[in-house]
């Protein structure tokens, strides 16, 4: 009687609780990572690169390693010595239970004489008391490769750009690593 009645109501209220949770994101910090992987894109500058991704990254539907990350966007400079691009929305930033924000955005990129827009993302996580890349990628490559992103559910987050001493974790309380983050996003 009273039991079955209780029991349905905490069972709800946990799940709820649950997919509730909250997670602490700076965007500022975050910006700032995407604004030093545009610089490495369009200035071709390999330490940016370095400074922003992971060891492992999922790029364009593959994970890959940070040197191999670099290794394409090389191959691309060279094919495309005109190549640049710009960013032309806000980014939309997005938590997930996996320790993920998935940063989305429209980009546009310089086609020997036109610009193409390109429904764009980052994967960033924060590892080692800094944002890095840990995914990149455009929504047309995911598309034609029928790849889905697997990194959990979204979540909500406070944006804690004021506070400078802010940290991002997962769910659990620990900072996700590169690692768990790789996992959560292989197909």
């Amino acid at each position: 009687s009273v039991k079955f009645f209780l029991l349905p109501l905490i069972i709800f209220g946990w799940v709820s609780w649950s997919y509730a949770q909250e997670m602490r994101v700076d965007t500022r910090e975050i910006q700032s990572v995407v604004d030093e992987w545009m610089f490495a894109n369009n200035g071709r500058n390999l330490e940016s690169f370095r400074r922003v991704y992971a060891d492992d990254l999922l790029f364009y539907t593959q994970n890959v390693s940070e040197a191999k990350a670099i290794e394409l966007k090389q191959q691309l400079f060279r094919l495309k010595p005109y190549f640049t691009q710009r960013i032309i929305t806000p980014i939309t930033y997005t938590p997930y239970t996996s320790g993920v924000i998935n940063c989305e955005f429209t980009k546009e990129v310089f086609e020997k004489n036109y610009w193409k827009e390109y429904p764009s993302y980052l994967l960033v996580s924060y590892e080692d008391n800094q944002y890095r890349i840990v995914g990149e990628s455009d929504v047309a490559t995911d598309r034609v490769l029928k790849y889905k992103l697997k990194i959990g559910q979204p979540m909500t987050f406070e944006d804690v750009a004021a506070d400078v001493d802010s940290a991002t974790v997962d769910s659990s309380g620990a900072a996700p690593t590169s690692e768990r983050v790789l996992d959560s996003v292989k197909s």
